[in-house]
């Protein structure tokens, strides 16, 4: 009986601190600093006119990795506290982001084009083999008639297409492959995850329109949730390729994985249950995937028809 109860403590310290980790300081034994950059008196860490910070020390070598780590995330809005939670408490990390409290947490577009940096470097780490067999690949045409077929290389790569086809259909077959394999290219992941969690945000806009404080979020908000998201999973994929030194699908690892951390994540972000937010989620990743094919079509008629 009392393994259940300390069972049941524990469980609701978790989700306490899961939703509230942060507590307010009390700043009435705070000492009162000078700031010595525009000498205004005050308390607290940092000076409220123009931001320094009250320990201002002479430059060490200490002093200078600090500088360059906080190109990296590693300052005051760490990167590394940020993927922290959002490994242990996404949802209610990205309600807190939306409900002002930000200082605490590296900026969302910013994150995922760094987490997506790191995420390229250790998957071409591990399977270069693989990386090198795509750019030895080629894409093929099917036709009736093998004697018209002819290659020519499009961005190092060998493009088998047949040239009885009108001219028009051959740029467009070749605007195709172009977008195809500049969107698969991992040095292009954060511009590739941006394309379709803006289109899962357009999605979830219109079907998860209330988080769960019932505040009503909007296109823009449903953005910022997305490039959390997305950073999320491909900081979880590059943690799962270190472990298993392998590429497994989209984000490195099983696809059941993505869906399972997404309504996770939805779960803590909007609330409700959990079979209507599966479904709906499952229903979200269809309509984005859907737009994503339309936008590129639309991108390959334009590129076909302009070159």
């Amino acid at each position: 009986m009392n393994i259940i109860l300390r069972a049941k403590s524990l469980y609701q310290r978790i989700i306490s601190w899961m939703q509230n980790p942060y507590s307010i300081p009390d700043t009435s034994t705070w000492e009162k600093h000078t700031c010595k950059n525009c000498a205004t008196e005050y308390t607290g860490n940092y000076c409220p006119q123009c931001g320094q910070g009250c320990k201002v020390e002479r430059f060490t070598i200490k002093s200078v990795i600090s500088n360059i780590m906080e190109l990296w995330g590693w300052g005051n809005r760490s990167m590394p506290r940020t993927l922290l939670h959002l490994f242990t408490r996404p949802g209610f990390m990205i309600n807190d982001y939306l409900a002002g409290r930000r200082q605490p947490y590296f900026p969302p577009v910013k994150l995922l084009f760094i987490t997506a940096a790191i995420f390229s470097i250790f998957t071409f780490a591990i399977a270069p083999q693989n990386n090198q067999d795509e750019e030895k690949g080629s894409i093929k045409i099917t036709s009736h008639n093998p004697e018209k077929l002819d290659s020519t290389k499009v961005d190092g790569q060998t493009f088998i297409i047949d040239r009885s086809l009108p001219r028009r259909s051959q740029k467009i077959a070749m605007s195709g492959y172009k977008v195809s394999n500049y969107l698969n290219n991992d040095n292009h992941r954060a511009f590739t995850l941006l394309l379709i969690h803006s289109a899962l945000a357009i999605c979830c806009f219109i079907l998860f329109r209330r988080n769960r404080q019932g505040i009503k979020l909007t296109l823009y908000e449903h953005f910022f949730c997305q490039m959390y998201i997305a950073a999320q999973l491909l900081a979880l994929g590059t943690i799962y390729s270190i472990i298993t030194w392998e590429k497994d699908s989209f984000y490195s690892f099983p696809v059941t994985w993505t869906i399972i951390v997404i309504v996770i994540d939805f779960l803590q972000l909007f609330g409700g249950k959990f079979i209507p937010s599966f479904f709906k989620i499952l229903f979200a990743l269809f309509l984005s995937a859907i737009l994503c094919l339309i936008f590129l079509a639309a991108s390959i008629g334009v590129i076909g028809l302009v070159s």
